[in-house]
């Protein structure tokens, strides 16, 4: 690798320890994003993060959402890249342009019902999306809190606070 050239890294690589703090990255998430950023967790915390939250979500069923005849599967993966990302509890440490979190009180439910209810605000694009294939973000109100939610053939891959 050249001198100042950044490595790319998926989260599981970074959660396995091949990182270390300060070390610049760039990652990329499970929408083919890519980030750039520095390490500013221990790997060892973020494995300990992933046990705990894998303790939360490991009985979660997983929801599908039909709007016409497009199918949206919600699912432990889902929820994983969501909570390590914006939940303060369970935060795997990395840090975007900018970085969002959820109400540190919402659990899985209070999250899946969040995004029942933006997706029934965006009922009508959903049931005339042609497919569900691709990516697309789609954004909402809950309460007071502005979201965003974005897709990849079919999966909920994205829920964060703007």
């Amino acid at each position: 690798m050249a001198s100042g050239e950044v490595k790319k890294y998926s989260p599981d690589e970074i959660i396995s320890g091949k990182t270390s703090i300060g070390e610049k990255v760039n990652v990329l998430d499970d929408l083919g994003n890519e980030f750039e950023g520095i390490i500013v967790a221990s790997p060892r915390g973020a494995i300990q993060g992933s046990q705990k939250l894998w303790n939360v979500i490991k009985s979660y069923p997983g929801k599908t959402i039909k709007y016409g005849n497009n199918i949206f599967k919600l699912d432990k993966k889902s929820f994983q890249h969501i909570f390590q990302r914006h939940h303060p509890s369970f935060w795997e440490g990395s840090v975007r342009a900018e970085q969002s979190f959820l109400p540190k009180h919402w659990g899985v439910k209070d999250v899946e019902e969040a995004i029942v209810e933006v997706m029934n605000q965006n009922r009508t694009l959903l049931i005339g999306k042609k497919s569900n294939k691709g990516m697309f973000q789609i954004e909402g109100t809950v309460g007071n809190i502005n979201i965003t939610m974005g897709f990849k053939d079919g999966r909920i891959g994205q829920f964060y606070t703007k």
